[in-house]
């Protein structure tokens, strides 16, 4: 079964694996006119790859401080709309979903919060797409979102064959 990986951190992303965990597509979030995330593009997308399911990372707010930087509140607004952006279109899709914390599908992984480790180790398990999808160091939110739906696809009862 096809699995969605939702990033709406900074870059927001998302990543489809098949059945067989091959990265089948990954972009990042489409923006509207103003730079808000496009759910209505969203949606579309989703829909014309049909995953079967999708796995969203579930992060709040980083509090006052944490690694020696500092939340705005209007950094803290734009981050849930995203993740608000990208929950409306699963659920329009009827898509099932569930979210994990980062620092659980980073553990189960083995990459950290140094997002060139999520490049990095995506680059190695998908390598038809280091060159292109996975190329620039930007791309580090659709690394994460691939990796976040590898790890939402093997928390998934196996089916026999």
């Amino acid at each position: 079964m096809s699995h969605l990986g939702v990033d709406p951190g900074l870059h927001g992303a998302w990543a489809l694996l098949d059945a067989k965990g091959r990265l089948v597509a990954a972009d990042h979030f489409s923006l509207d006119a103003e730079g808000e995330v496009d759910a209505a593009a969203l949606v579309e997308t989703w829909r014309a790859l049909a995953p079967a399911r999708a796995t969203v990372e579930a992060v709040g707010s980083m509090g006052a401080t944490k690694d020696g930087r500092r939340q705005g509140v209007q950094g803290i607004f734009n981050f849930g709309r995203r993740y608000g952006a990208a929950l409306a279109a699963l659920d329009v899709l009827g898509i099932p979903r569930d979210g994990v914390r980062p620092d659980v599908w980073k553990r189960a992984t083995g990459v950290s919060a140094v997002k060139q480790t999520s490049l990095k180790l995506a680059r190695i398990l998908w390598p038809d797409h280091a060159a292109t999808t996975l190329k620039r160091v930007k791309d580090e939110a659709r690394a994460e979102a691939a990796l976040i739906a590898r790890y939402g696809q093997s928390r998934l009862p196996r089916r026999a064959a």
